[in-house]
């Protein structure tokens, strides 16, 4: 695959699709042979899935999922409405404060953009912080809730302010 910055969200997509028609035919159950309880017997039961992006690289998961990267200016954070000029300041990190997206109203716009000329995808984007993604095919898909985050963004590089583990270990450091 050519590098995150030189693809396109269309050769993304297009990528993706295989992922989700297994996806969507997982989420349907199939018939799955495997051995009973007391291991002695094969049985036929139907299994289930769904799709989470977990894969622990926040650019690539917002990429993938079809969010703004986390550098956008307007709408950087997948899970609420907060700006780059808010992460740069303590109430930031004050969770109180936080407003809340809802998958509905992201999918909405999400849709918007599927089929609109490249400058309303644009404006989208930027405005509301999402694109089209092929996951947003996928039946039940929840962007925000099942887009989390990762371990070094949230806890290492300070998603917490003040509270968060790289306060409290610096703090610990500092105070010897």
């Amino acid at each position: 695959m050519p590098s995150y910055h030189a693809r396109s969200k269309r050769a993304d997509n297009s990528c993706m699709e295989p992922i989700v028609k297994d996806v969507k035919i997982l989420k349907n159950g199939v018939d799955m042979e495997m051995y009973d309880e007391e291991d002695s017997n094969i049985v036929v039961e139907k299994v289930a899935g769904d799709f989470t992006c977990n894969n622990c690289d926040t650019p690539g998961a917002h990429k993938m999922s079809g969010f703004a990267g986390h550098s956008a200016d307007l709408n950087p954070c997948p899970w609420c409405r907060c700006t780059s000029l808010d992460i740069n300041q303590p109430a930031g990190y004050t969770t109180s404060s936080f407003i809340p997206r809802t998958d509905a109203e992201v999918l909405k716009q999400k849709f918007y953009s599927k089929n609109a000329p490249l400058p309303r995808q644009a404006a989208i984007l930027k405005n509301h912080g999402v694109q089209w993604s092929a996951l947003d095919w996928i039946p039940g898909w929840r962007p925000s809730k099942q887009t989390p985050l990762d371990f070094m963004h949230c806890l290492f590089l300070g998603a917490g302010g003040q509270d968060s583990v790289k306060s409290r270990f610096e703090n610990v450091i500092n105070s010897i």
